[in-house]
């Protein structure tokens, strides 16, 4: 997506994958007392950031430098303090995202956050999907939480895709 006069213009269906994947993943899991992490700052985090703003859910950005454009629904912090972090700020957290292509087959690997920290999360949630429990799952289903992958994103951003492409041919581009 981009923005164009102030309005958001999608182009390859990010936004339309992650507002049908939360809808249909995680919305049962949203709480407004709550805060959901999201790890990374790249264009999946973004259309995350996206949804969360404008459904008024509070959110957290983890990044390497700390910076990313931020809403008045969220802030952000580095790796590093993530670890400095006390438990009264873990507490607040019940959503974490893996927004980074860490865990896929071309950047294997687990995601640097402290997980056992995060005692009282609902959901662990990660955009891969392939494959289809990557380690950052792998680690949360070890300490018994519920996780999912991003499996069904992928599903309706194929259908928008089809969609749009389907659109194109018709028009004889």
């Amino acid at each position: 997506y981009k923005l164009e006069k102030r309005q958001v213009k999608e182009e390859n269906g990010e936004i339309t994958q992650v507002q049908y994947g939360i809808e249909k993943t995680l919305n049962q899991f949203i709480k407004s007392d709550k805060k959901v992490l999201i790890c990374g700052n790249g264009g999946a985090s973004e259309a995350l950031q996206y949804y969360f703003t404008s459904n008024n859910i509070k959110y957290i950005v983890v990044t390497r430098s700390g910076y990313t454009p931020i809403s008045r629904f969220g802030f952000n912090i580095t790796y590093v303090e993530l670890f400095e972090c006390d438990s009264e700020f873990f507490k607040n957290i019940n959503i974490v995202v893996n927004a980074t292509p860490v865990g896929t087959i071309n950047y294997p690997g687990k995601v640097n956050i402290p997980y056992e920290k995060f005692e009282n999360i609902d959901i662990a949630f990660d955009l891969v999907y392939n494959p289809c429990e990557t380690e950052f799952l792998k680690t949360f289903k070890e300490l018994g939480k519920q996780i999912i992958n991003g499996y069904i994103m992928l599903q309706n951003q194929t259908l928008k895709s089809y969609k749009i492409w389907k659109l194109l041919k018709n028009k004889s581009i």
